[in-house]
């Protein structure tokens, strides 16, 4: 399977269930969460960097991009309450 953004974040869906997308950077591309998904609950969000430093897809392959994620993802804890909708914080201020 030829590598490209599209057929990664499949593989990685089949394999693990998360839903990501590979975005491309200066010189980098970043797995970020699915737009749609919920940002909370996959563990890339997590994750010490997302970023793998490459600027193409040239003599990769999809398992090499599944790879690098599987190692970014590898010992990362998801909070147990990550699911909860998020309330933002209200800090009231006296002056």
């Amino acid at each position: 399977m030829k590598a490209t953004k599209k057929n990664v974040a499949a593989a990685i869906f089949e394999k693990f269930g998360h839903k990501v997308e590979l975005v491309k950077g200066n010189g980098y591309f970043y797995f970020a969460v699915e737009q749609g998904a919920d940002f909370y609950v996959e563990p890339i969000t997590y994750a010490k960097s997302p970023s793998v430093y490459i600027n193409a897809f040239c003599g990769t392959t999809v398992e090499w991009w599944v790879g690098h994620y599987e190692d970014m993802v590898e010992d990362v804890e998801v909070p147990e309450n990550a699911g909860e909708k998020k309330v933002p914080s209200i800090i009231k201020m006296n002056f």
